[in-house]
């Protein structure tokens, strides 16, 4: 029952994220249970796991719904992002060869996709690549609260260039993860944060000027 109730949990997050299921839709409990061929058990505890993770709400007498996207809550994820990504940087220890490797690899990755314009596999490469910093750390809870925020960047960036893709802000991208790369490289985490530091805010300049395509 728990592997079952681990894949469903898996499906719909994957689901959410990559906007098989858009912001405000209806989940229906019933018609997930026949669509995934399982019980309607391990959808509602799947459901109510990723309203936990802030990517479903639920409404009395309404049911389920997916999360909408409000453009304040990202931009407050990105100020506790600010905080907590370049401390993550300064906490690893060592600055090893493999991690530097896996995140050349994603690097890569990142922007082979944005020059294909598969921006699916770029929004998956951008959130790996962050995940991947703050994972060196060995700090489980810090990990925890990471993914707790990035699961709603992913949806934005996904609903972001499905409206209004361009490929300036992905080529801007790239380079200030080239920055970052280079910094870990160089063996410096203070530079590293440094660089996390700037894209964030960077990020969170190109957030503000993009307010208007979001369902306020």
């Amino acid at each position: 029952m728990q592997i079952i109730l681990e894949q469903v949990t898996d499906t719909l997050r994957r689901r959410i994220l990559e906007q098989a299921h858009g912001p405000g839709e209806h989940l229906t409990i019933d018609r997930l249970a026949r669509e995934l061929g399982v019980s309607q058990t391990p959808i509602r505890e799947a459901l109510g796991r990723l309203q936990g993770e802030g990517l479903v709400v639920y409404r009395r007498n309404q049911g389920y719904r997916v999360a909408p996207i409000a453009i304040h809550e990202i931009e407050e994820m990105l100020e506790c992002r600010l905080a907590l990504e370049p401390f993550a940087a300064q906490r690893i220890d060592p600055i090893s060869s493999d991690f530097v490797g896996r995140l050349e690899a994603i690097h890569a990755r990142f922007c082979a996709a944005m020059a294909a314009q598969q921006y699916v596999e770029n929004n998956a490469a951008d959130r790996e690549f962050h995940e991947t910093i703050v994972a060196a750390t060995g700090n489980a809870l810090l990990l925890r609260l990471f993914r707790s925020m990035d699961s709603h960047m992913y949806t934005m960036r996904l609903f972001y260039y499905s409206q209004h893709a361009q490929t300036q802000d992905l080529e801007e991208t790239c380079a200030e993860h080239g920055r970052i790369l280079e910094a870990f490289r160089a063996g410096s985490h203070a530079a590293a944060a440094a660089a996390l530091t700037e894209h964030l805010h960077r990020v969170k300049g190109r957030v503000a000027a993009l307010a208007p395509l979001f369902p306020q």
